[in-house]
């Protein structure tokens, strides 16, 4: 059992757990072993570690090593920090090591955006800058996790869940067994799932706060898009139950909206209905209400009672999508392309939409014989 706080020099042993590692698959009959991943370290104060911890749905795995048990240390180490498989079984879980001593430093290389670098680092714990950064939170944990004596256990394995919960604790005044950490893990991740990488934590940002501002804005649509999406990601997380929670409203809502807006398919609102509903049908592109819109859309188009209202908001808005395609032919200076779509949106079929009118006035060249003939 060790004091609760004490200082001193740690032997150097270079040990470089953020280093990939792993098995290859040796024969089609044999199965595949884990690939290793990168261990990710946190290099701040405890606090902030919690806090990304918590945002990214990931685990917390402490590690305190006190200086003067070198020995234990280094077992711990090769054990808990080097191991290829409880380095993979740490994928999407935040690590953070504390140990109070001071090593040597060392010089290692990294690859930044495709490019070689080298940068000073200590010698024991490569992926920390400096010694500081692994020494800061020392005396916080000491003070959180001590024993009723005043004491602490080192080497120690902390384990806390997004919330902050404890999933797994190994305080035996020893180095302990990988085994039980792997257990601790997998607990984590059957309870809270895997944790979230940068480009899915950025990609849940912002679905979050597009589909709570969808949600007041009662944009029903985006809402469920957003929502089914962060689900999607990470179901288990305090976002996918926020999510779980907020679809059966936004699909209420879309519901609603989609009623209201069939129920105005009748002689004089056919057209503006029609339109709506088309436009609600790409809003809802690849959810599972699309194909029920697309079914009231086409049983609408037989109503012998507003077929000709709604022909003839398709008719314009065939001509408004060539309009806005030979618009981007322009820009791209695709001539050939351009004549092509410009001549199909004069001709007689959309020749007497607005469309038409203004692809008339932007390019006057391509006009129908008999228009330019009338002065038109």
């Amino acid at each position: 059992m060790a004091p609760l706080l004490q200082t001193g020099l740690c032997a150097a042993l270079a040990l470089l757990p953020f280093v990939q590692s792993g098995g290859k698959e040796r024969g089609r009959d044999k199965k595949k072993e884990p690939v290793a991943t990168r261990l990710e370290f946190a290099t701040g104060k405890l606090a902030q570690a919690r806090q990304t911890a918590r945002e990214r749905n990931q685990g917390l795995l402490i590690h305190i090593l006190l200086v003067d048990m070198e020995k234990e240390n280094v077992e711990y180490r090769q054990k808990f920090l080097a191991d290829p498989a409880v380095i993979a079984a740490c994928d999407r879980v935040l690590v953070l090591v504390s140990d109070n001593g001071k090593h040597a430093s060392t010089s290692v290389e990294e690859t930044v955006d495709g490019k070689k670098e080298k940068r000073e680092a200590c010698s024991i714990y490569p992926a920390y800058s400096t010694c500081a950064q692994h020494q800061q939170n020392f005396n916080d944990l000491a003070l959180e996790y001590r024993s009723e004596d005043g004491s602490l256990h080192c080497p120690q394995t902390i384990l806390l869940a997004p919330d902050g919960s404890l999933v797994k604790r190994i305080d035996i005044s020893g180095v302990g067994e990988p085994a039980e950490l792997l257990a601790g893990l997998e607990e984590l991740r059957a309870k809270f799932g895997p944790g979230l990488g940068e480009a899915e934590w950025i990609e849940v940002s912002r679905a979050l706060e597009e589909a709570r501002a969808a949600q007041a804005a009662k944009s029903w649509a985006t809402a469920l898009r957003k929502w089914s999406r962060i689900r999607e990601i990470t179901p288990l997380s305090a976002y996918g139950a926020e999510a779980e929670k907020a679809l059966p409203a936004s699909r209420k809502g879309l519901d609603e909206e989609l009623e209201r807006t069939a129920a105005e398919l009748v002689p004089g609102k056919a057209a503006a209905a029609w339109k709506k509903l088309a436009q609600l049908q790409r809003a809802c592109a690849g959810l599972e209400v699309e194909k029920e819109i697309e079914l009231r859309l086409k049983k609408a188009e037989r109503r012998k009672d507003i077929a000709e209202e709604i022909a003839a908001v398709k008719l314009e808005a065939e001509a408004e999508a060539l309009l806005a395609s030979a618009q981007e032919l322009a820009d791209a200076k695709k001539e050939k392309e351009l004549e092509r779509v410009v001549r199909k949106l004069l001709g007689k079929r959309y020749a007497a939409t607005p469309a038409a009118e203004r692809a008339r006035a932007l390019w006057p060249e391509w006009a129908p014989a008999e228009e330019k003939q009338g002065g038109k």
